[in-house]
């Protein structure tokens, strides 16, 4: 007997395209329906695997007219919910399962992650009596906003608060705008994604200044549910779907948050229980694994397909060792992490393995060390909003470089064609649309692979930063003309708008025949 499928989707089409696959080789004679986003009218039909189409401009909840209509057009024995990372696939999973009990039918709910199909987490589910009076309390809030609209713009805005990286870069990006008088005349709420937040210390130094309330979560929901134009703030990851700094405003203003100073005292206290020398810089390195994501959301985290943001903590054994021996103290962060770090300098801390760690010294070791090193993981963002110099390795989406700031210097990966049998250059990286691939794409891809930074590539790029920092540094002949090779590649995108990081010398010295297109000379060698 066939079944009836209905898909909800609010992903990208990769991912929508993926669960129809899937469904269909799970489910060869499923009816299949689907339920979209308005702006995939068009992008699904006509298809052979899909019969009724419906679309949604609003969120879904259960008062949502386009999905009771799905619901009752499609009478599905399953529905499958396709969310991307930045929509809140658990209001689709409760609306979803309200309506069904209203509607007096049994059907099994999904999520499609990760190319698999798995049972959403149970959550309470509110009777609809209740959803009624939050639809008159929200009806009561949009009177109210068009009310004092006159007067002033009230906005409302999500701050994704679950991740350290984009609960940093929301805040700041937000309060640089506001600095720079792009929220003139308005108003604004905040409110924190779920409740809750990555880092209590980051976001109560925020709460400083920023209106960061629960009350903002039923005005957002109100202007979201009635469309009310100008009272809903987007703020970078909502904008971007990333953690980014596009106009570069970070290096032209400067920082917004800071420590009082009873939290410079209690640093000083917890920094003696680490065993961190006051008389001596300290240099910070974090290496990204999968420990944290799985820890945050056991079920359905994409760390699978986080792999290519991953590193062996000691690939930085070398940099230790340099670091140490010029004689800075060096700390290795992380909250969650799985290796300890193998190294007995006595230069060196397990900071991510001390019982002495804590979520406000994440930050203010983040924060005022003399450089971090860091390979795609959130905490990484943290120094760059205190402005403090970076080196960022490991960097394989190449329009997402963060090339805004003079005082950071960046590691790119290498891209291997598997067909071709070579490194491409970059001008070949970004004419193929690789550059912002999709972390998920390289981690799938079986023609084109990220060669991860050598533990000496990382070493050599930590000692120049030191060296810099210094004052001791020396450029050789022809540096600068690199660099000004392989930024004069890139344009002006939404990612970034100025290209003035610096490369590695060391690494575009060693790779620059393979990297810039004038060093080509037919095939090019690794």
């Amino acid at each position: 007997m066939a079944t009836r499928t209905l898909l909800i989707a609010t992903a990208k089409h990769g991912h929508i395209r993926d669960a129809l696959k899937a469904v269909a080789a799970a489910e060869p004679r499923s009816r299949l329906s689907l339920l979209l986003l308005e702006r995939e009218r068009g992008h699904f039909e006509p298809d052979p695997r899909v019969g009724r189409l419906h679309y949604f401009a609003k969120p879904l909840h259960p008062l949502s007219l386009p999905l009771a209509r799905a619901l009752a057009a499609a009478k599905p024995d399953h529905v499958c919910i396709v969310c991307g990372l930045y929509y809140d696939h658990d209001n689709v999973v409760g609306a979803v399962e309200t309506l069904l009990a209203a509607m007096g039918r049994r059907a099994r709910v999904s999520l499609f992650v990760q190319r698999e199909f798995c049972d959403p987490p149970r959550l309470p589910r509110l009777p609809l009596w209740r959803h009624l009076l939050t639809a008159l309390l929200h009806l009561g809030i949009a009177a109210a906003l068009r009310l004092l609209a006159p007067l002033t713009t009230v906005r409302a805005g999500e701050i994704f608060s679950t991740r350290i990286g984009h609960l940093a870069y929301d805040c700041e990006i937000y309060l640089c705008e506001r600095e720079l008088g792009y929220h003139k005349g308005c108003f604004d709420l905040f409110h924190l994604k779920d409740g809750q937040a990555a880092n209590q210390t980051l976001f109560a130094l925020f709460a400083r200044h920023m209106r960061i309330t629960p009350l903002a979560r039923h005005i957002h929901e109100a202007v979201r549910r009635y469309g009310l134009e100008g009272h809903e703030l987007h703020l970078v990851t909502r904008r971007l779907g990333t953690a980014r700094d596009p106009e570069c405003l970070i290096p032209a203003t400067a920082p917004h948050i800071a420590f009082s100073p009873g939290e410079h005292d209690r640093a000083a206290r917890e920094m003696a229980a680490l065993g961190i020398p006051r008389d001596r810089p300290y240099v910070c390195l974090l290496g990204r694994d999968p420990a944290y994501l799985e820890w945050l959301k056991p079920l359905g985290n994409d760390s699978r397909l986080q792999e290519p943001r991953n590193i062996d903590i000691n690939d930085y054994l070398p940099t230790v060792d340099a670091l140490a021996g010029a004689g800075c103290t060096v700390l290795r962060m992380g909250s969650k992490v799985m290796a300890a770090l193998a190294t007995d300098n006595p230069r060196a801390i397990d900071y991510a393995k001390h019982p002495a760690r804590s979520d406000f010294m994440d930050i203010y070791l983040s924060a005022t060390c003399r450089f971090f090193v860091g390979s795609g993981s959130g905490l990484q963002e943290v120094p760059v909003i205190f402005r403090v110099p970076c080196l960022l390795i490991n960097g394989f989406q190449f329009e997402l470089l963060q090339a805004c700031s003079p005082q950071n210097i960046l590691l790119p990966q290498l891209i291997r064609d598997n067909e071709l049998g070579r490194i491409l250059r970059v001008d070949e990286v970004l004419a193929l649309g690789l550059g912002d691939w999709g972390v998920e794409r390289f981690a799938e891809s079986t023609r084109y692979r990220a060669l991860r930074n050598t533990p000496e590539e990382i070493r050599e790029a930590a000692v120049e930063m030191h060296r810099r920092l210094e004052g001791t540094w020396v450029e050789e002949p022809g540096d600068a003309a690199l660099q000004k090779r392989f930024w004069g590649l890139f344009t002006p995108s939404v990612y970034n708008s100025c290209f003035v990081a610096r490369i590695g010398a060391d690494f575009l010295r060693r790779h620059a025949p393979v990297l810039l297109p004038e060093a080509v000379d037919g095939q090019a060698q690794e």
